[in-house]
């Protein structure tokens, strides 16, 4: 399965989405089950039909939700440098030229995707139209009703990050005690940056950094077969970006970089 882009709050809605399939609704059919087995006769029972093929659908969305997230991109427009431009998860406001009708549209995963709470997909033609482009821009959009033009205003979803990585940055040094809560706190998270064919470019570096900005415990999927390959990504990762190594299991690495001093100390 391809990466799949995400918004923050859209990949919270999957976790959350999973953990009431695993722990609620999961135990609730079972249960279901037991009882109309309880009542004799399989035949002819509507309760055990109706119990069974809810816990075929319950299962069949439980792999659906775990190889999503496992292959997510959890995408924040925070943690970028678009410079101005239409990128995914920003939320842009647009006016159709000929009408002067305006709208407002967060581009979003296809999971997320919901007019009627304005979020369109990437893969729609209006978010095909507008990423890439700039406040101000004109874009066309086919619809069903013939070509349409739009003029672009961005909204601010965009904080101030570091453009480049600072020298100079040391990684805190952890106890066995600390390395180990921090491998309980990574165990529910997902990898938010993916080394590629490309391997570990000084983009990908930077990208890491901005996260880590954010974010001070992060996984990062290292997509190599070579395991010296991984090592020395790892490595040069820690030591560039000032970051401690937590773990390190086949291809997922587990980094952690305090947001400030008092967080190096809990």
């Amino acid at each position: 399965m391809s990466t799949i882009p995400l918004t923050v709050v859209g990949a919270e809605r999957l976790k959350a989405e999973l953990h009431r399939l695993k722990h609620v609704e999961r135990p609730n059919v079972i249960q279901a089950i037991s009882e109309a087995r309880a009542q004799g006769d399989l035949s002819e029972n509507a309760e055990y039909d109706a119990a069974k093929e809810r816990q075929s659908f319950i299962e069949g969305r439980i792999i659906e939700l775990e190889a999503k997230l496992s292959n997510a991109q959890v995408i924040d427009p925070k943690l970028l440098d678009a410079e101005g431009r239409c990128v995914f998860a920003s939320t842009v406001d647009i006016e159709e030229l000929s009408s002067g009708e305006k709208f407002t549209y967060q581009i979003v995963g296809e999971d997320e995707a919901d007019i009627k709470e304005s979020k369109v997909s990437i893969s729609s033609p209006i978010a095909r139209a507008l990423i890439g482009k700039y406040a101000g821009d004109v874009v066309e959009v086919i619809t069903p009703g013939g070509v349409k033009e739009y003029e672009m205003n961005m909204k601010s979803s965009m904080s101030d990050t570091s453009k480049v990585i600072p020298k100079g940055l040391v990684a805190p040094l952890l106890s066995s005690q600390q390395r180990s809560l921090l491998r309980a706190r990574a165990h529910a998270l997902n990898p938010v940056i993916l080394l590629g064919q490309s391997g570990l470019t000084e983009a990908v570096l930077l990208e890491t950094h901005r996260t880590l900005l954010a974010h001070p415990l992060i996984k990062i999927k290292l997509s190599s077969d070579d395991k010296e390959q991984r090592d020395q990504w790892a490595l040069t990762i820690c030591q560039r970006l000032g970051a401690a190594w937590v773990q390190q299991v086949g291809k997922i690495l587990v980094i952690y970089r305090p947001l400030n001093e008092a967080d190096a100390h809990q």
